[in-house]
């Protein structure tokens, strides 16, 4: 066995000085050495500075080696300490006397070297192999105790599952017994039922013992596709069944299954849910959905024709009404001429809205995008409302910023400009109407046309409504104004068919401001820019 790296401590105690002298020349070569010349001191010693074996010889004046030796087996602290005894006694009662006092070998004087370090080597090995397996035992017992430890808390916590799994299932039973649902539980492999609720048995009409042990589809039928209740599941997502009762009539339910653990094996719990009254329910509203949507159809069909019947006979009205306009020289004759003709300005403009309303309904309405100078438009616009803005003198101001050219619908965008320019005519009586192309600051890939007034604006309430058919913002004004309540509607279906982008900011009493949005064409001739009337603002008083 291989010596450890440190040298081992030897502490040899003899009252003769050769002896002395002897052991400690020959074992310094190899091992740290102490000597002490009495038992006395040899105990001082061995207070101070424990070694790792003690040569101790029997006869010493003071205290023998027999009494040293039991001193030290006395003691915790150097019980582990090895004693050879050294004596030239070699009667066999003195080495009885010698072990039973705690010594493990015995040396005979004279010394024979070989022998001394062989007896030491051997009881160094063994005290040092006693230590490692100690450390190891210690350390064994350590790891024993931690995983004992570990084990109690794993044998607490599966007990805790047990009881919460136990509670859980205790709770469950409850439930499943008492709820007013109709409850399957399903064997999840098989598909046989493994119990039922009250609730379900009362729908089935089946006592419990005749129902659980069966297959499942036994009792339910997939409905047809075309089916009410295949269309209620269609929309709400559910997965829908009939359930045959035991009188074999069938019952449309609405299932919903999950996968429940009972006592470490897999179930499906299904929860039947009667919608005979959902689906009854469901029937009347495709149906009147259906003659809804049959109605729409009809009144588009009769406001187009009737529109177009009616526009025939009202150009006549027009026409002739234009030529008595230039005819009449009578002040009060002209006067109901004029009536008769503005009357039927009003009334052909209602019927454009309303045909242009029904195309856009129909769903057949596209826009036939072109390049297109805003600009050009409303000055054709302001054209024609040139009569109605001085007849209110009113402020024009109009204003572009470069030569904006977009991407729309010809037809289209006037319809757009002549509502909002004409909207914004009507609801102002005083003050100002100002219009301004730029492109959008934001990104420049649009351009805007923002229309802005000083009339009598919308309240906060109708903002959101003007867009819609019918409606109008004067609705809280006591209808002071005439209107069909068409023209932003129509107007707000062009713009999205032309990709563009509709929006109101309004303070009732202050005035409205509309916004149109509209992407940027690639400009064919980009050196020609368009203003709008003229100089950038006109004035009614100068017209």
């Amino acid at each position: 066995m291989s010596l450890p790296d440190k040298k081992s401590k030897i502490l040899i105690v003899d009252d003769t000085p050769e002896n002395l002298s002897v052991l400690f020349n020959l074992l310094n070569t190899r091992y740290e050495v102490l000597a002490a010349e009495s038992g006395s001191v040899a105990l001082e010693i061995i207070e101070q500075d424990k070694p790792d074996l003690i040569l101790l010889d029997i006869i010493m004046p003071d205290i023998d080696g027999y009494e040293v030796c039991r001193i030290l087996k006395i003691s915790d602290q150097t019980r582990h300490i090895p004693v050879i005894f050294i004596s030239a006694l070699n009667e066999p009662d003195n080495k009885v006397k010698g072990f039973s006092s705690g010594a493990v070998d015995y040396i005979t004087k004279p010394f024979q070297h070989e022998e001394v370090f062989a007896r030491i080597q051997t009881h160094l090995d063994i005290k040092h192999l006693t230590e490692k397996l100690t450390r190891l035992n210690s350390s064994l017992e350590e790891k024993v105790k931690e995983r004992t430890m570990e084990l109690e808390e794993k044998i607490k916590e599966n007990e805790k599952m047990n009881e919460a799994v136990q509670q859980s299932e205790t709770k469950f039973k409850a439930i499943f017994e008492g709820a007013p649902e109709s409850m399957l539980l399903v064997d999840f492999e098989s598909g046989v039922i493994a119990d039922v609720n009250d609730a379900g048995c009362r729908l089935i009409g089946l006592e419990r013992d005749e129902i659980i042990g069966r297959d499942h589809g036994d009792f339910f039928i997939p409905p047809d596709e075309d089916s009410y209740i295949r269309r209620y599941d269609s929309l709400n997502g559910k997965y829908p069944n009939n359930l045959r009762s035991a009188d074999g009539t069938l019952t449309p339910v609405e299932n919903s299954v999950k996968t429940v653990l009972i006592n470490g094996d897999i179930y499906l719990l299904g929860i039947m849910r009667d919608v005979s009254e959902r689906i009854n329910y469901q029937r009347g509203i495709i149906e009147a959905k259906e003659k809804a949507e049959q109605s729409d159809r009809l009144k588009s069909i009769f406001l187009a024709n009737m529109s177009h019947e009616l526009r025939t006979p009202l150009i006549s009205i027009l026409g002739f009404s234009n030529i008595l306009q230039d005819e009449i020289t009578d002040e009060d004759l002209k006067e109901m001429v004029d009536n008769i003709h503005s009357s039927g300005i009003r009334l052909l403009e209602t019927f454009n809205l309303l045909l242009n309303l029904t195309e856009l309904e129909s769903g057949n309405v596209v826009a036939n995008k072109e390049e297109i100078y805003p600009a050009d438009i409303i000055n054709s616009v302001i054209e024609e409302k040139r009569n109605e803005i001085n007849n209110k003198s009113l402020e024009l101001i109009v204003k572009s910023e470069s030569d904006c050219m977009i991407s729309a619908d010809r037809s289209m965008l006037k319809e757009i400009i002549t509502n909002v320019l004409g909207n914004a005519i009507k609801f102002t009586s005083r003050g100002s109407i100002s219009i301004e192309i730029k492109e959008r600051p934001e990104d420049t890939r649009f351009s805007e046309i923002i229309i802005t007034d000083t009339g009598i604006g919308i309240k906060q309430e109708y903002i959101d409504k003007i867009f819609t058919a019918f409606r109008q913002g004067s609705e809280g004004n006591n209808r002071n104004y005439e209107g069909t309540g068409l023209g932003l509607t129509v107007t707000n279906k062009f713009v999205e068919l032309n990709d563009g982008i509709i929006s109101v900011e309004s303070e009732e009493g202050v005035g409205s401001k509309f916004t149109l949005s509209f992407k940027n064409a690639v400009k064919s001739n980009p050196g020609n820019e368009k203003l709008i009337a003229d100089s950038g603002h006109s004035d009614a008083s100068d017209s």
